[in-house]
């Protein structure tokens, strides 16, 4: 009877497996990247990025040509880190999948992962697309922005809502691992869960839909160096 009691506590506390160094590595890589794609979106016109509410075709036509070079270099980068980054979610939901904790973390990796395949989408028509439909004055243009608008909110509170049921398990203390960069990295999911769904409502929210996003990324950086850390008991 004494000896099955530490059996017994040891089973009723979980314990999370020490994530895999590549995942975390492309993660950390992948969500530097974004941080980097959103500095470019930064130097570019905002009425062609961000998803106005309401939109005007005008304005933003304008300014995917005013903004058509660091569009493109946004939008290059973008592809390319969304790929990485989806691929660490991916890989790092299924991990947390096999882990018998009964918590919510890979069903968080897998909405970030989804939401991040819904960017690809929104980074290629903001590099490649929308400044060529505008340079021709094309009548799709208006119909591919609304488009590109709806997939930046929706991504973005995808993005929001996966880091909230990821994290939380960490802020409740039920998994160790992440030390202070749980908190700010919450709350950037807060701001982007409500900044998108808010979009998609029809309110004008497109400066906290920006904010979530980049600060969201800056904040997934610090928790991949986080987990790049040994662990310490």
């Amino acid at each position: 009877m004494t000896g099955s009691a530490p059996q017994q506590r040891s089973q009723a506390i979980p314990q999370a497996i020490e994530p895999c160094f590549w995942p975390v590595l492309a993660l950390t890589a992948g969500a530097a990247g974004v941080v980097a794609t959103s500095l470019f979106y930064l130097l570019s016109p905002p009425e062609a990025v961000l998803p106005f509410v309401p939109l005007d075709p005008t304005r933003a036509a304008a300014g995917a040509l005013r903004g058509a070079a660091t569009l493109h270099v946004a939008g290059l980068i973008g592809i390319t880190s969304d790929v990485i980054l989806a691929s660490a979610a991916l890989s790092l939901g299924a991990q947390a999948s096999l882990e018998d904790n009964g918590d919510s973390r890979a069903l968080g990796w897998m909405l970030i992962a989804t939401a991040t395949l819904v960017f690809i989408g929104v980074d290629t028509a903001l590099g490649f697309v929308l400044s060529a439909l505008a340079a021709q004055s094309s009548g799709a243009f208006l119909g591919v922005k609304i488009f590109t608008n709806t997939l930046f909110a929706l991504g973005t509170f995808g993005f929001g809502l996966g880091g909230i049921v990821l994290l939380t398990p960490y802020i409740r203390g039920r998994v160790q691992g992440l030390g202070g960069t749980a908190w700010p990295a919450l709350v950037f999911a807060v701001v982007s869960a409500l900044a998108g769904a808010g979009t998609l409502l029809g309110f004008d929210l497109h400066n906290f839909v920006g904010l979530g996003i980049g600060g969201g990324a800056i904040a997934f950086v610090l928790v991949g160096l986080r987990l790049l850390r040994p662990a310490r008991p």
